[in-house]
C-alpha cells in the first residue's frame, strides 16, 4: 500500500483520467479457469458475469450441518498478517428491522464482500465495504480511498473478506497493496465519480474466494429491478455484515436510486443483480439522501476501467 516514502502510491494512469496503482494481466492458467462457465445474459452490450462456484476447482460441499465449511473453503490460502484486536470495537444496533444479519459469510456471494479498515493521514480509523470484481481486484467509494476532508489519500486499508465479527475472521486480513481513484473525484470531489479501486499483492485470494459480474444496462431494463446490497453498518455488531434487498425507483446518469436500508458503513457495498446463479453488480453504493439511497451506476467508463485493471 505505501511506497518508500512512506505515502500511498499515485501515478498518472495512461488515460489521463485516473490516479493511482496499475495491476498487471492475468497469467494464461486464470484466463484458462474462465472457459466453459454458465451465463444467464442480460439485455446489455457490456456484461461481464461473476466467478463464483463452489470451489473454484469442481465439485460443491454437500449441506451437511456442523461440517466446518470455513476449512474447506480456506484450505490452500497463503498466510496473512493478523488483524489488530483494537481495530474494531463492538457497536449498539439501532432497531431497524430492514436489515438482516447474513448468518454464514463463508458462502456464495458474501465471501466476495469485503470490510475494509481504513486509516487515514491522522491515523484516525474509518470502515467501509468493498467487492471483489476480479482475481485482485475490488470496487469500492471513492470517499473510502480518499477524503479530501481528512487527510487526502487512506495510508492503509485492510481489506477482510467474508467477515463476521470473530478475530481471526474467516478469509484473513490482506493489506490493500495499491489504490486508484477517478481525477475528477481526487481533484474536485466530484460525486459523479464518487468509486474507486483497490489491488492486492495476491491474485489466490479472489480465485478462491470469486468476484462478482457487473454491467452497463440501459434505464428500461434497469429500473424496477429488484437489486440486492450487503455491506457492513458502522452500528451493527462490530465486523458483522448485513443484508437488504428492493427494487431501483430512478436512474440518472451517473445514479441508481433505490429504496433499500443501509447505514454508515456501508458506502462501496454492491448493488446487485441474481438470477441463474449469477451475480452482476449495477450500482456501487454510496449516499442515503433521506428519501432513497444513490449508488454510482456502473457506466461503460467505469465498465471499461474494472476490466482493463483486472486484465481480461
Amino acid at each position: 500500500m505505501k511506497p518508500k516514502s512512506g505515502k500511498p502510491k499515485k501515478t498518472s494512469m495512461s488515460t489521463g483520467a485516473w490516479v493511482g496503482h496499475k495491476l498487471g494481466p492475468p497469467t494464461a492458467a486464470s484466463k484458462a479457469q474462465l472457459k466453459n462457465l454458465q451465463w444467464t445474459p442480460l439485455k446489455a452490450a457490456m456484461v461481464s458475469r461473476s466467478y463464483m462456484v463452489e470451489t473454484h476447482g469442481g465439485g460443491r460441499i454437500e449441506a451437511v450441518p456442523g461440517f466446518n465449511r470455513r476449512r474447506a473453503v480456506t484450505a490452500g490460502l497463503p498466510l496473512s498478517r493478523p488483524r489488530a484486536g483494537s481495530d474494531m470495537v463492538a457497536q449498539s444496533a439501532s432497531g431497524l428491522v430492514e436489515l438482516a444479519p447474513v448468518p454464514d459469510t463463508t458462502s456464495i456471494p458474501w465471501r466476495s464482500i469485503c470490510q475494509l479498515i481504513i486509516t487515514r493521514q491522522d491515523d484516525t480509523k474509518e470502515y467501509g465495504t468493498a467487492w471483489f470484481a476480479g482475481p485482485s481486484l475490488l470496487v469500492t467509494a471513492g470517499h473510502c480511498i480518499i477524503d479530501r476532508n481528512n487527510g487526502g489519500w487512506a495510508s492503509s486499508i485492510a481489506v477482510v473478506p467474508g467477515s463476521n465479527g470473530t478475530d481471526p475472521p474467516p478469509f484473513n486480513t490482506w493489506e490493500a497493496a495499491g489504490i486508484e481513484a477517478h481525477s475528477n473525484w481526487v481533484n474536485k470531489a466530484d460525486p459523479h465519480f464518487d468509486y474507486g479501486f483497490i489491488s492486492l499483492a495476491d491474485s489466490t485470494v479472489g480465485r478462491q474466494l470469486g468476484w462478482f459480474g457487473f454491467a452497463v444496462l440501459p434505464d428500461e431494463q434497469i429500473i424496477n429491478m429488484m437489486v440486492n446490497i450487503a455491506g457492513y453498518p458502522h452500528d451493527k455488531p462490530a465486523g458483522t455484515m448485513w443484508f437488504n434487498s428492493g427494487r431501483v425507483q430512478a436512474a440518472e446518469q451517473a445514479y441508481l436510486d433505490y429504496m433499500l436500508e443501509t447505514e454508515a458503513g456501508e458506502s462501496g457495498s454492491p448493488v446487485f443483480w441474481y438470477s441463474n446463479d449469477q451475480r452482476v453488480v449495477v450500482a456501487v453504493h454510496a449516499y442515503h439522501t433521506g428519501t432513497c439511497n444513490k449508488g454510482l451506476r456502473v457506466t461503460a467508463e467505469m465498465y471499461q476501467r474494472i476490466t482493463q485493471l483486472r486484465g481480461f
